[in-house]
């Protein structure tokens, strides 16, 4: 007896029941299992997402310290001020006198 012979005498039913349940055996690994599961494409989806807006914040900074760094370069004034307030420099022969305000 051939093996063609023992498929033709399972029942249809029997036939359908193991493809549907084979269906759903591959449909189930596809959805959870793997490097290219409907889970983890979700997962990387959502990180992606993530870090497009990291990006944009990281250039929105990177604009701001631009600008204060041209504004630096251009204005002299400017430069002494922050010179003086941050750093506490001054001019030779030039007294600075502290006072702490409450």
């Amino acid at each position: 007896m051939s093996i063609s012979n023992k498929f033709n005498e399972i029942p249809t039913l029997h036939k359908r029941i193991f493809a549907v349940i084979v269906f759903f055996v591959f449909f189930f690994i596809l959805i959870f299992y793997g490097d290219n599961s409907y889970v983890k494409t979700v997962e990387y989806s959502n990180k992606i997402t993530e870090l497009q807006t990291e990006i944009k914040a990281n250039r929105d900074s990177a604009i701001i310290y631009q600008d204060k760094l041209n504004s630096l370069n251009t204005n002299k004034e400017e430069l002494e001020r922050i010179a003086r307030e941050q750093y506490g420099m001054k001019r030779p022969n030039e007294d600075v006198y502290i006072t702490d305000i409450k």
